[in-house]
């Protein structure tokens, strides 16, 4: 096999750079009240500049010049008063320099400059520096200013937010580094106004400016917010110095080889997991039989511990190992009871997605294993007690991950799992002739649902989540509480509430009734009027309410809400709400449901629809009448 490279060569051209200058600040300026192109912002940054060169014949060869001012247009912008450079400890950071600008009666401009009074260093850890500044005498109105250079011999200061919570007026960014070394990767639906590539055998450049860059706001339902935030960053290319003319060089086949020779080599132990795995797994027949009973092996037996330096055998002596070595003794213990696995190479959803257009080993953050078993995948993950057979844990659903099959060719795959996600809550609620209502609640949880919970319930006490489901519910009393199946994952996780419930009317003559008691929608999540990026629930999913209310015959029925259907286009989507009355009795059922993982901005007006007729539904109030 050929060595690969992964690194690249450093060159002895020195690169220069100017310094960064301090723009002039403007009586005009700290006269503004508010941002014209967007009245609710509590700050603007007027312009901001990144200038960052390579210089290769240093130690901290990287070196980036950074430059703001902003403008204060209420209170709750204070926090931007406080500045925190997080870097670490081997980087060097210097020419720290503020000010705060404020306009006296007579419109005249004073300014304040930074002292070493208002700079603080601390540790936070053994490798991490925290330098911090604090601007003196902010006020409504305000404009602070502040620069500095930061040097570094890590390649990612070239990496750049251009777009954040504040929304800004100008971003200059300008880049200039060794060639043929960095792609430079651009994310976001923002293009800048102004865009320079220059390339020779010396240097490469990038200049970019953007202008009326919008604040971005981040909803619920997002994977990463860096897969859509605008900004720039830039991954080492990586090919194979002494490949033919007519092989492959460059892609991600060059990292399927780099991992292949690092798993057949340092984490090949078939052998060791061929004496350990216990003979009712070796003389199972039936193979999806001894896929599960393989699986739940390695899961019960290791704990997770993700600080964990031991081997592959030793962890599996000491019963602990991080989720890498535990995934892959999975796998070996998959070869080892002679059923063909393949090692998934993915990115968790808080690192972003891998990166399909460009190869880079750092974007590949966690490994799972892949079977596939009568043209049915399945993705283990068997770092978790809780997690049952089948079930893809919500960190790794992310999108499209890589399958290294170490014997024949590499290739894409969307992750997802065998389980279906759904709740299901029966709700039977009675009204007594002294007006006393009562009932019962029976919520049955799989999938998903089931998963975090169970995992809710490791970290929180029972007595905590009770309080919780009475304090989202003022006029619930809960009596009694029991749930099943909360060590066996392979059965849905089902709850057991009896409770009392106030009556929700101010009027004695009437009794109001919201039948929706727990885990209701009491507000649409998505609240933008446009959405620039993907609504992600990360898995497709079902709810079902039925609700039974019976009432005795001295009340009069006098308001029930109203039937709603809503489709999806396609029928991705689903609300379907419908109201029965009998004598005495009242008869409710709702289906809320996603048929697929998420949808795109330009599916977000009906989805947001949808969670709007799903609010409507679930906030209706039942009026009866006393007689």
């Amino acid at each position: 096999m050929k060595k690969i490279f992964l690194g690249f060569f450093l060159i002895s051209t020195l690169i220069n750079s100017q310094e960064i200058e301090f723009e002039k600040v403007t009586v005009d300026e700290l006269k503004m009240t508010h941002y014209e192109k967007d009245s609710s912002a509590n700050a603007v940054v007027l312009i901001e500049k990144h200038n960052i060169t390579s210089n290769p014949a240093k130690y901290n060869r990287f070196k980036k010049q950074y430059y703001v001012k902003i403008k204060i247009l209420n209170k709750t912008a204070f926090d931007l008063a406080t500045v925190k450079i997080v870097h670490s400890k081997d980087t060097k950071l210097k020419n720290i320099n503020g000010f705060t600008y404020n306009l006296n009666e007579d419109n005249t401009i004073r300014r304040r400059t930074l002292t070493n009074n208002d700079k603080f260093i601390t540790d936070y850890n053994k490798n991490i520096k925290i330098n911090s500044i604090s601007f003196p005498n902010v006020k409504v109105g305000s404009i602070i200013e502040y620069s500095y250079t930061i040097e570094s011999n890590f390649y990612s200061l070239f990496n750049c937010y251009f777009q954040s919570k504040t929304p800004k007026k100008k971003v200059i960014y300008k880049s200039r580094t060794l060639p043929q070394f960095y792609n430079s990767i651009l994310i976001g639906t923002l293009r800048p106004q102004i865009f320079n590539h220059e390339e020779n055998s010396d240097y490469e450049s990038l200049h970019y400016e953007f202008k009326n860059i919008p604040a971005f706001i981040e909803e619920d339902f997002i994977d990463n917010k860096d897969n859509y935030i605008s900004r720039i960053f830039f991954e080492k290319k990586y090919y194979n110095i002494y490949a033919r003319k007519d092989e492959q060089k460059y892609g991600w086949g060059l990292i399927d080889e780099f991992f292949r020779e690092k798993y057949n080599n340092k984490f090949n132990k078939v052998f060791f997991f061929k004496k350990v795995l216990p003979k009712t797994i070796k003389n199972e027949k039936d193979t999806l039989t001894k896929i599960i009973k393989v699986f739940n092996f390695i899961r019960n037996h290791y704990t997770l511990n993700n600080n964990s330096k031991a081997t592959l055998t030793k962890s599996f002596k000491e019963k602990t190992g991080n989720s890498s070595i535990i995934n892959l003794a999975l796998y070996n213990s998959f070869k080892a009871a002679n059923i063909k696995p393949n090692i998934v190479l993915l990115s968790t959803r808080e690192h972003g997605f891998l990166t399909k257009r460009y190869p880079t080993y750092q974007s590949v953050n966690y490994v799972v294993t892949h079977i596939k078993i009568d043209n049915k995948d399945y993705f283990l993950d068997a770092t978790d007690k809780n997690i049952p057979f089948g079930l893809v844990p919500f960190k790794c659903l992310n999108g499209d991950v890589r399958i290294l099959d170490l014997e024949n060719e590499t290739y894409w795959k969307t992750i997802k799992s065998t389980i279906k996600t759904s709740s299901n809550t029966k709700i039977n609620l009675n009204i007594s002739e002294s007006n006393l209502i009562t009932g019962k609640i029976k919520e049955s949880k799989k999938g998903q649902f089931a998963y975090n919970y169970r995992n809710y319930l490791i970290k929180n006490k029972e007595e905590d989540y009770l309080n919780k489901i009475e304090s989202e519910n003022i006029n619930l009393s809960i009596n009694n509480y029991k749930v099943e199946n909360i060590k066996n994952n392979l059965l849905p996780i089902i709850e057991n509430l009896e409770f009392s419930l106030d009556n929700d009317s101010n009027d004695e003559s009437i009794i109001q009734i919201n039948p929706f008691l727990i885990n209701y929608a009491k507000e649409n999540p998505l609240k933008l009027k446009e959405r620039k990026y993907p609504v992600d629930f990360g898995f497709p999913f079902n709810k079902y309410y039925t609700i039974s209310i019976k009432y005795h015959k001295k009340l009069k029925l006098i308001k029930l809400p109203k039937e709603i259907g809503f489709t999806l286009p396609n029928n991705e989507g689903r609300l379907i709400f419908k109201v029965l009355k009998k004598e005495n009795e009242v008869n409710i059922f709702l289906k809320f449901s996603s048929s697929k993982k998420s949808y795109s901005n330009l599916e977000y007006s009906s989805l947001k629809e949808l969670f709007n007729q799903l609010v409507k539904s679930q906030n209706s109030l039942i009026t009866f009448q006393k007689i």
